[in-house]
């Protein structure tokens, strides 16, 4: 059996969904993370929290018993008009500036 991998990057939270190859529904976990408002109006997020976010949403559903070797496809997808500014080596060099900023 083949598993389907969703994976949200929302605004408050990571949620990881897995179906079947058939569309049936076999688990899902949530893990929140924090938005910084260090100033009025800002609204910044550590791309480091999704990631972390991520890993232990993962943890969660192997410890409900899903085998994520069996995991053939993964569909991610976030939340839009965020600046995520990246250095020559592909990290970033600040907290991401969100849509609701």
């Amino acid at each position: 059996m083949k598993l389907l991998l969703g994976i949200d990057y929302g605004t408050g939270g990571c949620k990881v969904t897995v179906i079947d190859e058939t569309g049936s529904f076999i688990g899902e976990a949530s893990v929140e993370y924090p938005t910084y408002h260090d100033h009025p109006g800002w609204s910044e997020q550590e791309p480091s929290d999704w990631w972390n976010a991520l890993r232990e949403a993962l943890a969660k559903l192997a410890a409900k018993g899903v085998d994520l070797s069996l995991v053939a496809a993964i569909a991610p997808d976030g939340s839009t008009h965020n600046a995520v500014l990246l250095d020559a080596d592909w990290k970033p060099v600040r907290r991401t500036i969100m849509w609701t900023d």
